[in-house]
């Protein structure tokens, strides 16, 4: 993520409230690339719409070149229980 950002503390807070509030864990790690599973995914439109956004904050990427918006983001957690982030 450092084409986007330099200042990774925010990255790593935001995904250590993901294991605190989601039991997300790191299962693939790549050069420009992130997938995170989570033990007890959101449920409800509101609180997964908040957490795409919380993705889209640190990982516009995957928004701008990959699902077209937030509320499809929203809808792909929801279907895999993941989060995926990538750098382009």
């Amino acid at each position: 993520s450092t084409n986007y950002t330099s200042d990774l503390a925010a990255h790593t807070a935001l995904m250590r409230s993901w294991e605190d509030r989601f039991g997300g864990y790191l299962v693939v790690t790549g050069f420009a690339d992130a997938t995170i599973v989570m033990e007890r995914p959101p449920v409800g439109d509101e609180a997964l719409l908040h957490l795409a956004a919380e993705v889209y904050a640190i990982c516009p990427d995957v928004v701008w070149q990959g699902v077209g918006g937030i509320a499809q983001l929203a809808d792909e957690i929801r279907d895999s229980g993941q989060l995926f982030c990538w750098w382009d």
